[in-house]
Order: structure tokens, then C-alpha cells, then sequence
């Protein structure tokens, strides 16, 4: 019987070390992320809307940004329609991020999308987003909306990656440069779409079957030589 008073010592030891570690790792990097959000306000706030942004403040008063209440990470991001300028790229150190929202700005570079694993919500219309489409799409198993409308995408859509998000309910991305045919050649489609709007580009070829749901005004604008493959 006495024999287990040192087992249980060092359960005890391992249980007390394995808790500082986890409150030293959530607090790094909750630190982290409070750095990358100085860091965004530096470069993007120019008209100096995020004055509650400060290090020594709680995340409850940060305006437009949400924390987990356990590790204090950042989840949520809603800073719509304030002027915002520049690049987002110090944001890709919120990889805990859920919700990202910062239509109606003026914002003009973005990272891969590949740094937000988690992300569920995307929603970054009316910018000045540039170049193709951009990469690692296919890694955010978790989306469910993507609107990247009114901006000035250009290049493919990247069919396949997109066939792989399991979720995605949303997909807008009317009102960029974008060109090349909408997948109708591929075989695995993204069924669980609901809302789809790829109208003002410059698409060419037929429009795949399972997109033949959704109304024409869904493909109009620069749409050419489109066709629905049932009439063919």
C-alpha cells in the first residue's frame, strides 16, 4: 500500500507540470496574437478608428475582436466598413481565428490561406484584394463562407481545391477579373453549396451540372459562351 504514495506523487508532479506548461503556452500565445493585431493596426488603421486596441487592455475591449474565454486566443475578427488600408499579412499568426470579416475597406494584399486551419467564416468583399485566386484554400476543411466579391481577383478558380471543403455553403465571388472555364469537366463537386454568385468576370466554356440550380443572373455580366451541359 505504501508503494503507491510515490506513484501518486509523481502523478501529482506530472498533472502540476503538465498544467503550467498549457497556461504558459496559452498565454504566449495569446500574447501573439495580441502582437499580430498591433502589428495590423499600425499598417492598416489610418484614420485611427482602433483606438481601444491596446496591449494593457482586455480583449472585451478591443473593438471588432472576440476571444476564446478559456485561452484567450483570438476567434473573431468584424472590423467592416472603416477605411482600412494595406496588407493583412501580420494577421496569420491568429491561427486559432474562426471569423473573419473586413468587407468594405480598402485593404489590398493577403496572405495564403493556409495559416487559418480554422476559419469557418470569410468574408472580405469590397477591397482592393489583387493577383490569383489566393493558394491553400483546400486546407480549410472547416469553411462554410467565402465572399471575396467586388475585388480585383484575377486567373482560375481553383475548382478542385474548392470540390475539396466538405462545408461550404457560401462561395460569392462576383465582381473581380477572374477567367477560365467553372470545373465543368470535374466529377466531385461541392453539393453542399447553397449560396453562389460568380457573375462580372470572365468565364468561357459550359457550366457544370450541379451549378445549373442556382439562377442565370448567378453567371451573368462577362459571362461568355456559357451552356448548361443538360442542354447540350
Amino acid at each position: 500500500m505504501a508503494a503507491l504514495f510515490p506513484n501518486q506523487f509523481s502523478l501529482s508532479k506530472i498533472l502540476s507540470l503538465s498544467l503550467f506548461i498549457s497556461i504558459f503556452f496559452f498565454t504566449i500565445s495569446h500574447s501573439d496574437d495580441f502582437s499580430a493585431l498591433l502589428a495590423f493596426k499600425s499598417r492598416a488603421d489610418t484614420s485611427n478608428f482602433l483606438t481601444s486596441w491596446s496591449r494593457n487592455a482586455p480583449c472585451s475591449s478591443w473593438i471588432g475582436v472576440k476571444c476564446h474565454p478559456i485561452t484567450r486566443r483570438v476567434v473573431k475578427i468584424v472590423l467592416n466598413h472603416l477605411n482600412l488600408t494595406g496588407s493583412i499579412h501580420p494577421l496569420i499568426h491568429l491561427t486559432q481565428i474562426r471569423h473573419l470579416s473586413l468587407h468594405h475597406n480598402s485593404l489590398s494584399s493577403i496572405p495564403n490561406f493556409d495559416f487559418w486551419p480554422n476559419l469557418k467564416h470569410v468574408y472580405l468583399s469590397n477591397n482592393k484584394f489583387s493577383g490569383e485566386f489566393p493558394p491553400g484554400i483546400y486546407l480549410l476543411k472547416r469553411l462554410r463562407r467565402l465572399d471575396l466579391s467586388f475585388n480585383e481577383f484575377s486567373g482560375e478558380i481553383p475548382v478542385k481545391e474548392l470540390n475539396q471543403l466538405p462545408h461550404l455553403m457560401t462561395l460569392r465571388l462576383e465582381f473581380n477579373s477572374l477567367s477560365g472555364s467553372l470545373g465543368a469537366d470535374e466529377k466531385k463537386t461541392v453539393a453542399s453549396v447553397k449560396e453562389f454568385n460568380v457573375s462580372g468576370n470572365n468565364f468561357s466554356g459550359k457550366i457544370p451540372n450541379w451549378l445549373s440550380k442556382f439562377p442565370v443572373a448567378a453567371f451573368a455580366g462577362k459571362v461568355r459562351e456559357t451552356s448548361r451541359l443538360d442542354q447540350i
